[in-house]
């Protein structure tokens, strides 16, 4: 974790969104929040294009706002669940999430 929290600090601001990946932990996110990390559809964005849905509950409890753009980088990935977690909680569907399934080869999502 100390490693982790070293390289948090040293990034600069538009790569700390890209460090949410499929490895941080909830103490982690909480950790980059406190630390400056602004609760933004990117950051929901980079959580949804590897899958996880915890994650993705936790972000949102912390202000960050749901809106298509999210649903459509779990489409582009080929995450199924993740779509799905989405469209229970309210998602609304709309072209550019099967765009996103379509240009990331993930057919399956539109059946």
């Amino acid at each position: 974790m100390k490693e982790w929290r070293a390289a948090w600090h040293t990034a600069k601001k538009e790569k700390k969104t890209r460090a949410v990946t499929a490895l941080v932990t909830e103490s982690q996110l909480s950790f980059a929040f406190d630390s400056g990390l602004n609760p933004s559809r990117e950051v929901l964005c980079a959580l949804a294009v590897v899958g996880n849905i915890n994650l993705l509950c936790y972000a949102t409890g912390k202000g960050c706002f749901v809106d298509e753009s999210v649903c459509a980088a779990a489409a582009g990935a080929g995450q199924m669940d993740t779509v799905k977690h989405l469209r229970e909680e309210g998602c609304v569907w709309v072209a550019g999430i099967a765009e996103a399934a379509c240009e990331g080869g993930h057919l399956e999502l539109l059946r």
